[in-house]
């Protein structure tokens, strides 16, 4: 289910007034909950069905929650909002450049989580083989500077992103594993 709810909240993300859906949506789901809970557990009192399913997580009270993982809530502080330029900026003049850049990374980064969008901020949004700007994060591959078979760690020091076309390159190949590949 947060594969869902975190899918629907990028989808309308930048739609007016989604902030009051998302609030409704997100009683909603509580009620919805609440009533299978309280249906599966009959002879239960009220309290004790909300001590075994729902928890206060940080300024949060009544977060539903399994054993292990808890469920997300339809709410705009999960994620970043669209970067849009301002109006007087046009993408086409020379001395613009710089801000639309800036907007353009953070476009990129606003779709990034974990372990991309760390090396993507830390490389500076370009590619640590060629240098060039990585434009489409999607086509960008993760890559351990010493192979984790050959026993590098797999902690973000080791990683570095590449284009995909850089991370396959033939040079690439024989540097990571010592033999040639073959074309």
């Amino acid at each position: 289910m947060n594969g869902t709810i975190r899918g629907w909240m990028n989808y309308h993300r930048c739609a007016s007034g989604i902030h009051e859906r998302w609030a409704e949506m997100s009683t909603y789901v509580y009620r919805r909950l609440r009533l299978w809970a309280s249906k599966r557990h009959r002879n239960k009192p009220p309290g004790w069905v909300s001590a075994r399913y729902w928890r206060r997580v940080g300024s949060r009270s009544y977060v539903f929650h399994g054993e292990t993982r808890r469920l997300l809530t339809y709410d705009a502080r999960h994620l970043d909002r669209i970067v849009r330029l301002p109006a007087g900026i046009n993408p086409y003049r020379l001395e613009h450049r710089e801000k639309v850049e800036k907007v353009r990374s953070q476009r990129r980064e606003a779709f990034l989580f974990g372990d991309k969008k760390a090396l993507l901020r830390r490389q500076g949004g370009k590619c640590s083989q060629c240098g060039v700007v990585i434009d489409d994060v999607t086509e960008a591959d993760i890559h351990h500077v010493v192979p984790t078979v050959a026993g590098g760690a797999d902690t973000l020091d080791n990683k570095v992103l590449l284009h995909e076309h850089c991370h396959y390159r033939p040079s690439n190949h024989e540097a990571a594993t010592g033999h040639r590949a073959r074309v």
